[in-house]
């Protein structure tokens, strides 16, 4: 992502352009900035509660929006229930404080009948359960992402796949497919992602975190998970 990681520079936001330091404005702890910033096809962020986990994807979905306008990402809630209850208000959260410190309105429209969002550079999120994640197969996008992926309804790594081939969308050295979950055994995802880091796979990143690594934990920052 070159110097995107560091700065959102000549985003069209409205008519006009104007350059964003996304990590001034939307303050994540180290860990949450490594996982945004990874730049890789398949990035995964392991940790248990309080580590941030579920901040960092929601965050990590706004980046990719603003990284590709006109694009369509997918956000993923393991049930629908998942969704309306963290993922959802976490995003929601971040698009109402890049309000506040810049001014500028991101959402242009929120269709709940349909659960997109569409933000003022075109770019679309769409709102989805994946423990149905066949009924996903005729979306197409330029960036998903999965919260709890080892505890989802179905099997993790069928889920993964899944998901992973609706990415056909965007520039290529931008798609990609993030992760997060609590770790749950060397199995699953996190089989398949140990397996690629032994091949020295430069499509796959893991970032790892403990509460320790969360400076907001006993805060009530909205980087706390």
């Amino acid at each position: 992502m070159g110097g995107l990681s560091k700065k959102l520079r000549r985003a069209h936001y409205t008519e006009e352009q104007i350059s964003v330091d996304f990590f001034d404005v939307m303050p994540c702890h180290p860990k949450q900035r490594q996982f945004i910033t990874a730049g890789r096809r398949f990035c995964y962020f392991l940790g248990g509660i309080g580590t941030g986990k579920t901040k960092a994807a929601t965050r990590l979905a706004l980046f990719k929006s603003l990284e590709q306008s006109g694009e369509t990402g997918l956000l993923l809630g393991r049930t629908g229930r998942d969704l309306q209850t963290t993922l959802i208000p976490s995003l929601f959260e971040d698009l109402d404080l890049f309000g506040e410190r810049t001014g500028i309105q991101l959402v242009d429209e929120f269709s709940r009948g349909n659960q997109i969002i569409t933000l003022i550079n075109g770019s679309r999120i769409i709102l989805r359960p994946y423990d149905r994640v066949d009924k996903l197969r005729g979306i197409n996008c330029a960036w998903a992402g999965a919260d709890e992926i080892e505890y989802c309804l179905g099997d993790p790594l069928y889920s993964f796949n899944t998901i992973a081939g609706r990415i056909r969308q965007g520039r290529p050295g931008l798609r990609q497919l993030f992760i997060t979950s609590t770790p749950n055994g060397l199995r699953g995802v996190v089989a398949h992602f140990l397996a690629k880091q032994a091949e020295k796979s430069s499509m796959y990143h893991v970032t790892h975190a403990t509460c320790f690594n969360n400076p907001w934990i006993f805060d009530p920052d909205p980087c706390q998970d």
